[in-house]
């Protein structure tokens, strides 16, 4: 098994050069199933009286209700909120060197790690049923993950005025400040995400293009934002959403795609509605020659595209996919991957998540192989941890024991500082500033024996890629 490694010789993210907005999407999902207080130990910062937060951690672990785990990659998402929380409360200033400025602050986490699943309804049900527990009192939350969980947590968490960081949560909905007032996001927003895409399709000449959407806070959200962008730079958008494992709704959004005689489209969805959308769009001839094809990074593109048939995946080639680099190269993801790399203790992790599973969540493989990298979420899940973990000192600095989850709030939006995800720095309504954001641009290409890459690009919006195969 390889190691995970800095990758060095990976491609640099792009940036939106042309417009100086970057933004970086991503799609979130949660399902809960138990959320209970695991008491870590903490340690005592030198000279301080400890001062205990309950972290509430919304981290994806099942599927559902019947037990059945979530993909590989989103292992390393619940490890990595756990390493984080061990680095701030033992001021392990290693990946963020904010932190050795914070011995004196007596903050300490106790987490409360939640299994969220992937349905809102079920994230509700576990928030609603923590007010009846005397081991469950959150103080700050980080999660959920899937913007169609955020919305109704951003809702209860404003009511009860719980500063909420989300790592993978996108939608432009959850930019309302009034509707969403201690909602915060170390990733950016899709609006800012919409505007680079437009501006994409912009640049290549393309006056039409079409948007097949889930129809969730996400989906939605994306969609609108786009038809805004792109009509603003004089690109027309045919948008059209559908539900989730809804083969019918799925069939209309792709026939009103052919019936308006488009050929680039825009795909949002997450792996469960992937390889039907694809196979019914080869049915209805929107795949192949003089068509284009861009996803999100809701998709696994390297595994979905394995589980196609070979005459629909032959006909991806030239297709893309657009998402943000949560790791970039810098010192502090250096530092954070050395610090993952050399984790061995997988009982420091399991034993606080809670659930009867039949095999452990958190295993070796998760530290040792890039199957379980996720490179494109972990290092805002990381980021999201310290962001709450210094505004609360800033907050302690200031005003000491009488510091409310306002000044909390306060202080994590006048926050700055380097992390592994880049500087990070939020707008006033809880937005990663999107100057701070880097994107990757990946294309798929086949040989001609059949066989897929999805090669990442190095290059600015603006600026065509001779390697490219649109």
């Amino acid at each position: 098994m390889s190691r995970i490694r800095a990758r060095p010789g990976d491609a640099e993210p792009f940036t939106c050069q042309a417009c100086n907005r970057v933004g970086r999407r991503t799609l979130g999902w949660l399902f809960v199933i138990a959320a209970t207080r695991t008491h870590k130990p903490s340690v005592l910062v030198e000279g301080a009286k400890p001062h205990t937060l309950d972290l509430g951690l919304f981290m994806p672990v099942t599927e559902d209700l019947a037990f059945t785990f979530r993909k590989d990659p989103q292992r390393s998402w619940s490890a990595m909120s756990l390493l984080a929380v061990d680095h701030f409360n033992r001021r392990d200033s290693s990946v963020v060197a904010a932190l050795a400025d914070y011995a004196s602050c007596p903050i300490q986490f106790n987490n409360s790690f939640v299994d969220t699943g992937w349905k809102a309804e079920n994230v509700v049900e576990q928030y609603i049923e923590s007010y009846k527990r005397d081991d469950v009192n959150y103080d700050l939350i980080v999660g959920p993950a899937r913007s169609a969980c955020s919305v109704p947590v951003a809702t209860l968490a404003g009511i009860d005025k719980i500063p909420q960081v989300s790592y993978w949560s996108t939608s432009p909905s959850l930019e309302d400040k009034s509707a969403y007032p201690y909602f915060s996001r170390t990733i950016p927003s899709d609006s800012d995400m919409s505007y680079a895409v437009a501006q994409l399709m912009h640049n290549f000449d393309y006056d039409f293009m079409g948007i097949v959407h889930l129809s969730d806070a996400y989906g939605q959200a994306y969609a609108e934002a786009l038809v805004t962008e792109a009509a603003v730079l004089g690109v027309s958008v045919t948008s059209k959403g559908f539900t989730s494992g809804s083969t019918e709704a799925i069939d209309i959004a792709l026939s009103r795609m052919k019936d308006a005689n488009l050929n680039v489209f825009i795909l949002v969805c997450f792996d469960e509605d992937f390889v039907y959308v694809m196979t019914k769009a080869e049915e209805l001839g929107l795949l192949g020659k003089g068509k284009l094809w861009i996803f999100t990074d809701g998709v696994d593109l390297s595994g979905m595209l394995s589980s196609l048939d070979d005459s629909v995946r032959a006909k991806l080639h030239g297709s893309a996919r657009i998402l943000a680099s949560s790791c970039v190269g810098n010192t502090a993801n250096e530092a954070l991957v050395a610090s993952w790399n050399s984790q061995t203790d997988m009982s420091f992790f399991n034993d606080q998540i809670p659930g009867d599973y039949a095999a452990p969540w958190i295993i070796p493989e998760v530290f040792t192989t890039d199957q379980y990298w996720d490179e494109s979420v972990v290092c805002y899940v990381y980021d999201a941890v310290m962001s709450q973990g210094l505004a609360a000192c800033n907050a302690w600095a200031a005003l000491g024991d009488e510091a409310t989850s306002a000044d909390r709030l306060q202080y994590l939006r006048d926050l700055t500082f380097l992390g592994p995800s880049g500087t990070v720095v939020f707008e006033d309504n809880g937005n990663r500033d999107p100057v701070t954001g880097y994107y990757i641009l990946q294309n798929v290409v086949l040989d001609e024996v059949g066989r897929v890459a999805v090669v990442s690009l190095s290059l600015s919006w603006a600026i065509r890629s001779t390697s490219c195969a649109w």
